[in-house]
């Protein structure tokens, strides 16, 4: 099971507006969204039937046109970002994550940068707004889901 896949899947719940997410790999065209890895996937504890929490980073870059000038261009690509930010803190909320499996329980989905990080591609007039997300998930082991499955 790709987990990024699945990231990607969970994301086209608010990327109407994309018609495609890009995969490690940014275009210099405005308005399209790059889902990234993140080198990390740490387990944070491991339990004494077996099961393991881990964290799983991963990042998203937003290409926005921008201006050297003092239009709101600028203003409205952050806000962008920021609008994918709010809707994966309400989708933690609402416990809606990312489908990970059968043995995989999401805990949540975090939001870890508040402000995005912003790059200039000059050349091309596309900044790109990055910020990294956090999921924490059980995992658990195989024989115990189908223990409990099949009670």
């Amino acid at each position: 099971m790709n987990k990024y896949k699945k990231i990607a899947d969970w994301l086209d719940g608010y990327v109407p507006a994309y018609s495609w997410i890009f995969f490690n790999v940014s275009p210099s065209e405005p308005d399209e969204l790059t889902l990234n890895s993140v080198q990390n996937e740490r387990e944070l504890q491991t339990f004494i039937d077996g099961a393991r929490e881990v964290e799983f980073l991963f990042a998203l870059d937003l290409a926005k046109e921008f201006d050297i000038g003092t239009s709101e261009i600028n203003l409205n690509a952050i806000e962008e970002f920021n609008k994918i930010s709010d809707w994966v803190e309400t989708q933690n909320i609402a416990k809606n994550f990312p489908d990970f499996g059968d043995n995989i329980i999401v805990e949540s989905v975090e939001v870890l940068e508040t402000v995005p990080s912003v790059s200039v591609d000059n050349q091309n007039q596309v900044a790109k707004y990055q910020g990294q997300f956090r999921i924490t998930y059980i995992e658990t082991r195989k024989e115990i889901v189908e223990d409990v499955n099949n009670d």
